[in-house]
């Protein structure tokens, strides 16, 4: 099926999607409720086949790379993966 194809078919779990993702407000700085979305991230990344972790970041990063008024809101990375048999190409999306 090609990208538009299941975008058509797809339309109103997409929109579903992005309207859970846009009520939860994740406001940076300092960085509210990023655990409800990356836990919410991680159930539809499993929902769908993949191989999903999330990775909470230490505390020894967050005093690092965090000014001191962030360092008290959790930060996490979530990873997926879609293992396919054969792929010799890896796409990566960050954000």
């Amino acid at each position: 099926m090609s990208p538009a194809a299941y975008l058509d078919r797809h339309a109103d779990d997409l929109t579903g999607l992005l309207r859970r993702l846009v009520t939860l407000p994740t406001v940076n700085p300092p960085g509210v409720q990023y655990d409800d979305i990356t836990a919410l991230l991680t159930r539809e990344l499993r929902a769908l086949g993949l191989i999903a972790r999330r990775y909470t970041l230490s505390k020894a990063e967050l005093r690092r790379h965090l000014p001191p008024e962030q360092r008290g809101y959790p930060r996490y990375n979530v990873l997926g993966q879609l293992a396919v048999r054969g792929a010799k190409k890896t796409v990566h999306f960050n954000a």
